[in-house]
């Protein structure tokens, strides 16, 4: 894969991510981690989270998602990349990345309040 850059995603809880960026038309390697679908602008060295996932399998997870048409609507042209083995990190490290961005793709939970 041909690394464009890196980036460090904030999650809410202030905690810095170090991420690889990489071309959305690239082949991801068979690794768990998060990922994160973006809009990467070169010349401002800017990238806007779209789409923020994990996945036991990110190359499994990257063929034919289900957000494809939401992420390409939404100018996705990068994928960022960290990798983490630990189920339980990798759930934490989601939520707080989700936390942290109002992505244009992923579900907002509303929780239903009882009456």
């Amino acid at each position: 894969m041909s690394r464009l850059a890196t980036v460090q995603f904030k999650g809410k809880s202030g905690t810095l991510y170090p991420f690889n960026i990489y071309p959305i038309t690239e082949e991801c390697a068979d690794e768990a981690g998060i990922y994160v679908f973006g809009n990467y602008n070169r010349e401002l060295s800017k990238i806007t989270p779209v789409y923020i996932g994990k996945a036991i399998s990110v190359q499994s997870r990257f063929i034919d998602h289900h957000k494809d048409a939401c992420i390409k609507a939404n100018g996705g042209n990068t994928i960022c990349l960290m990798a983490e083995p630990n189920e339980t990190k990798r759930t934490d490290i989601e939520k707080d990345l989700l936390g942290g961005y109002n992505t244009k793709c992923n579900e907002v939970l509303n929780p239903i309040t009882p009456k």
